[in-house]
Order: C-alpha cells, then structure tokens, then sequence
C-alpha cells in the first residue's frame, strides 16, 4: 500500500477494538481506537481518519449522536463510516434503512467475519 490508510475504531468494548486493531494494522493500515462517543469525535477531528468504524451503543454520545456530529463539521463530513452493531436482527432492516439516510456508507451486525470487515474496508477506501 502507498499510502498508509488510517481507520478510527469506536468501541467501547476494549476486547473487540483490540481485535479490529490487530487485523487492521495487520492488514496494513494504521489503527486508531476512541472507547467512547466523545473521544471518537474529537479524534475523528484531530486524527481525520480514511474512514470510521463506530459501534452503536456507546457512553457519552451513542452511534446515532457521533454520525450526527461527524456529518455537521466539515472536517469531519466526508469521513466514511461504517456502525458496527449487535442489535437483534427484528431491529436490523430498519436500522441499517436509518443509518444509510443518516449518512453511514454501511451497517454490519456483530460478531462478524474480520475478513469480510477487511473487505468492507478497502471497498469503501476504495481500494
């Protein structure tokens, strides 16, 4: 890879950021992790990472309240983000509805493949 693509991870369960960390920078990006709504916006702002892999239910702002917050700074408005979630699957059609109008690239449910997450990755950097 040419240039070395950062990606932010939002999660506040330290085990499955750490899990994504790993992959990620084994799959050649450098990997960034916010354990909290706040901490991953203002991260988003200082860091601006290639793209944003945030959970949903998260302390201090939630999924919803960090897209919001992304989408109406313009540092932050063209970073793609991709919600993780482990909602139950009666909730997933119209979450994953709401979360595209709101702005997300994509929506995928937890626990999921990391090889299917790194392929999510690189189709929404692009590469």
């Amino acid at each position: 890879m040419d240039e070395t693509k950062k990606i932010l991870i939002i999660d506040d369960v330290e085990e499955n950021a750490d899990i994504l960390r790993v992959k990620l920078t084994h799959d050649g990006f450098q990997a960034l992790v916010a354990t909290d709504g706040e901490a991953g916006v203002e991260c988003a702002r200082r860091a601006k990472p290639d793209l944003i892999l945030c959970d949903i239910m998260l302390p201090k702002m939630d999924g919803w309240e960090v897209l919001q917050a992304l989408r109406s700074d313009a540092t932050t408005i063209g970073i793609p983000v991709i919600f993780m979630t482990a909602y139950a699957s009666i909730q997933y059609s119209g979450e994953r509805k709401r979360a595209r109008e709101e702005g997300a690239v994509d929506y995928v449910k937890k626990p999921f493949d990391l090889s299917e997450m790194t392929r999510l990755v690189r189709k929404y950097l692009g590469l």
